[in-house]
């Protein structure tokens, strides 16, 4: 009786220990261990940003900058596209345009393993 009693204790354990996974994978971080990475790093994310924006004429003659973030997923795609800090409608329209073109980044790590990170982002319009 003794031995059907203590499998059943380990049994809960298990469960407990793969809720508590569950969890942890849909937590949002803001530092890990390694952060995540756009492919190629920080000058082509730059590149990235000035190859797709398309106020580029629009925008010389108003100088700004947005502040976005956004959620670099397990898989390193991009979600909860966010405005902080605004220029124009226009310009902060087209930044969340442009990061939904992202192409999937390299995900944060936490303690070896892959980990939601929130990741923010000034953008500068009308500067060359």
């Amino acid at each position: 009786m003794l031995i059907f009693s203590c499998g059943g204790l380990k049994a809960q354990i298990s469960s407990v220990d793969t809720k508590l996974e569950e969890t942890d994978s849909l937590k949002v971080y803001t530092a890990v261990e390694q952060n995540p990475e756009f492919p190629g790093g920080y000058k082509k994310m730059n590149s990235f940003i000035d190859d797709n924006n398309t106020l580029k004429s629009a925008t010389k003659s108003a100088r700004g900058s947005i502040v976005i973030s956004f959620i670099i997923e397990r898989n390193g795609s991009i979600s909860a596209i966010k405005i902080e800090k605004g220029f124009t409608p226009e310009a902060d329209a087209e930044a969340v345009r442009i990061m939904k073109l992202s192409p999937k980044w390299k995900p944060g790590l936490l303690n070896g393993k892959t980990a939601r990170v929130k990741y923010t982002l000034p953008i500068k319009f009308g500067y060359q």
